[in-house]
């Protein structure tokens, strides 16, 4: 992870991950704290978040439009996660589905921002002025702001916290070591490794969103992450 200082946004800091650097961080999590399972299966990722960063994921209503919260202490730790009841009231997989990559989301903010949130280095975070010790500080997430699709055209401008957050919920739903294993199947050995069949990949990614519990679209994303389509590695 490399930073900046920077004058631009809420922040007084700018992280830089590498998209492998997330990746790790996530399995490294789910490793310590005994929640990555030893064969392909759901992560139990509120579970995890509650392992890990020794919080309880409450459901509170926090407004129109907002799906989540990390809540940060001003030593940069977790305090809270909170996820708004009415992402689920559906009832349905899909909405099922959703909580998880919600949850995800705000434990990839856990896993990579706690730096932001440290009182020594951020006193003019988001309103300019000097806090009180120990008043938490959080993100709040929206329904745009916690898009998988997003981590597709992988940008550090604009609200780039928000991107990584998206980037780690496939690193923490999604972890590489299950999703190849998972996979395997589909795919066919050459020269350059280990590649997905293309005439599979759709029956791949419906597997894989089976699996590990999460929504189509979060299978096909971490798929392209993990097997590059044909036309791009033959570039």
């Amino acid at each position: 992870m490399r930073e900046s200082r920077t004058k631009e946004g809420p922040f007084p800091l700018r992280l830089f991950y590498e998209a492998k650097e997330i990746d790790d961080i996530c399995l490294d999590a789910l490793r310590s704290s005994k929640c990555l399972p030893s064969e392909p299966s759901p992560i139990k990722i509120d579970l995890f978040l509650e392992k890990y960063f020794q919080v309880v994921v409450a459901y509170e209503e926090l407004g129109p439009g907002i799906m989540g919260s990390t809540v940060f202490n001003a030593k940069g730790a977790v305090t809270g996660i909170l996820i708004a009841p009415w992402i689920e009231e559906e009832g349905t997989p899909t909405a099922e589905r959703r909580v998880r990559s919600t949850l995800a989301h705000e434990g990839g903010h856990g896993l990579l921002h706690s730096k932001l949130f440290i009182a020594e280095q951020t006193g003019d975070l988001f309103t300019r002025h000097n806090p009180a010790p120990n008043t938490p500080r959080n993100f709040l997430c929206r329904n745009s702001d916690i898009s998988p699709t997003a981590v597709a055209i992988p940008k550090y401008d604009g609200q780039w916290w928000e991107w990584q957050a998206n980037r780690a919920i496939g690193g923490l739903l999604l972890p590489k070591p299950l999703v190849r294993r998972l996979v395997d199947q589909f795919t066919e050995k050459t020269e350059f490794g280990s590649l997905l069949k293309e005439t599979l990949r759709t029956k791949a990614e419906a597997e894989v969103a089976e699996t590990f519990e999460v929504n189509p679209v979060v299978a096909r994303i971490r798929l392209q992450e993990i097997f590059p389509p044909e036309k791009n590695w033959l570039q």
